[in-house]
Order: C-alpha cells, then sequence, then structure tokens
C-alpha cells in the first residue's frame, strides 16, 4: 500500500534525482550551508514541476529565502549565484529575510541588464512577501534602477495607492495590485501585460518598455545606482526574475510556489 503524500511525494519514496537540485546542493555546502533530505525532494518535485511546465528555461534567477539555513536561502537555485546580506537582516528559518527599514538589505548580485533570457520586451519579476511593510509609502520588496528608468522595482505605495506597485522596465512605477495583499505578486511583459497576485490577475498597459538600465537588483532596498534607498521591513520568502510569462504559465508558477512554500509550513 503506498504511503501518504508529503509535499508532492509518497512518503518512503523520492522523485527521480534532478542535476540541477543536485548542483545547487554542493552550491549550499560550498556557501557553508547544509540541505536535509527531505528538503531536497521538497525541492526536487518543485524543480521539475516547474520544467514539465515550460517555466525552468524561462528562469534568470530564483531565490527561494524561505530556506532551512542562511546559505540556502541566499543560493539561488537556477544560476546558484549567491546573493550578499548587508547590514545583518533578520533570516528566519523558513520564513526568509526581513529588513530593518533602515541600513539593512541583500545584494542579488544579479544585473538583468545583458541577460539572454530577461529582455526589454520579454521579462518578469516577482516576490513572494509573507510580512508586509506597511508603515510607510515606498516600502520596497526589491529593486534596480539608473535613477530614471527601473528595471524591477516593487513596492508598497503607502502615500499614494495604497497597494503594491510595480515598475518592469519602465521609466516609472504603476499598475498597482489590491491593497495591503500579502503573497506573490508577478509583473510580466506582454499584450496586454498585467500583474498577478496570488493566483488573480490585475491587467495593465502594454508597451513603452524601456532598455534595461545596468544595475544590480537590492532585495529589502532599491539600487539607484549602485546606491540602497527606500529600505523596507517585508519579510521576503521567494524572488524570481526571468523571460516574459502567459497566463498558463504565471498561474503554474504561483501553483508550484504555493505548493512549495505550504509544505515547509508558510500559510
Amino acid at each position: 500500500m503506498p504511503g501518504a503524500v508529503i509535499g508532492g511525494s509518497v512518503a518512503g519514496f523520492r522523485p527521480t534525482a534532478d542535476a540541477d537540485v543536485t548542483a545547487w546542493v554542493a552550491a549550499v555546502a560550498t556557501n557553508g550551508g547544509s540541505v536535509s533530505s527531505t528538503r531536497q525532494g521538497l525541492i526536487t518535485t518543485c524543480v521539475q514541476g516547474l520544467k514539465a511546465d515550460g517555466i525552468w528555461t524561462k528562469l534568470d534567477r530564483w531565490w527561494v529565502e524561505a530556506a532551512e539555513d542562511q546559505p540556502s536561502g541566499l543560493t539561488d537555485w537556477k544560476a546558484l549565484d549567491l546573493a550578499t546580506t548587508v547590514n545583518s537582516p533578520t533570516f528566519t528559518v523558513d520564513r526568509g529575510f526581513t529588513g530593518n527599514g533602515s541600513t539593512s538589505y541583500i545584494d542579488s548580485t544579479y544585473n538583468p541588464n545583458g541577460s539572454s533570457i530577461y529582455q526589454q520586451n520579454s521579462a518578469h519579476h516577482g516576490v513572494f512577501i509573507d510580512v508586509m511593510d506597511t508603515a510607510a509609502s515606498s516600502r520596497v520588496a526589491y529593486g534596480g534602477s539608473n535613477g530614471s528608468n527601473y528595471s524591477a522595482v516593487v513596492y508598497y505605495d503607502g502615500g499614494g495607492a495604497g497597494a503594491i506597485t510595480f515598475s518592469l522596465n519602465g521609466s516609472s512605477s504603476d499598475r498597482p495590485s489590491p491593497n495591503n495583499v500579502r503573497g506573490h505578486h508577478l509583473a510580466t511583459t506582454g499584450a496586454p501585460g498585467g500583474n498577478f497576485f496570488n493566483g488573480g490577475t490585475l491587467r495593465g498597459d502594454a508597451g513603452g518598455y524601456v532598455a534595461v538600465p545596468s544595475a544590480s537588483v537590492f532585495i529589502l532596498a532599491q539600487n539607484v545606482s549602485g546606491s540602497p534607498s527606500a529600505y523596507s521591513q517585508h519579510r521576503i520568502s521567494a524572488t524570481h526574475f526571468g523571460g516574459q510569462l502567459t497566463d498558463t504559465e504565471v498561474a503554474n508558477l504561483y501553483s508550484r510556489l504555493r505548493t512549495y512554500l505550504t509544505a515547509i509550513g508558510v500559510s
């Protein structure tokens, strides 16, 4: 008789080993962390699901900050890049990183400019916010800009729309999501383009995308030409960047991420 289902796999069984996950586990070890066999199984299920959905090849970076230890949360699943903390944002096991709203953030070291996947007219970025910082306006989940053009910015606009607001390869921020929504937010290029939140959709206008500025993305703050600003106290559980996604791919990405986060206790 088969065992109980745990996190998308059957107790006593494991999904077939995945070379990308094996490489990520090795990278985490090199970075000073470790990955339990149970967690590796959950990650393998998620990654193989993203591959089956045709999404994995469209990802440039995929950080899941909600991890067993800090090195695991800073090591990108896709490119194996190691993000770096600045001024010690708080790490909570299986929940993610929280900023202090004044000095702490994560330098992802990811610069979308020049990427073969994240491009001016074909791009997406997304974040899972576990705890919202709504203390003031311009509380940034992540951002990268040259001061006038923005590759990727997600922020709480408490002083204006009172909502999560996006910029995606643009010169201004617009297309807000509903007020104070905790969870997954994603923006993608396309026609008509749109923002997606917790499985729902809010459409925005298409087109008008500017050249991607050369700036690495900071998490829990915005990088403006190399300087952090608009620090937040959000708690971030996942961040990802890549090429344009269809509505079906957005829904599937959310489902894979939500299943994984639920399995590790993120409500």
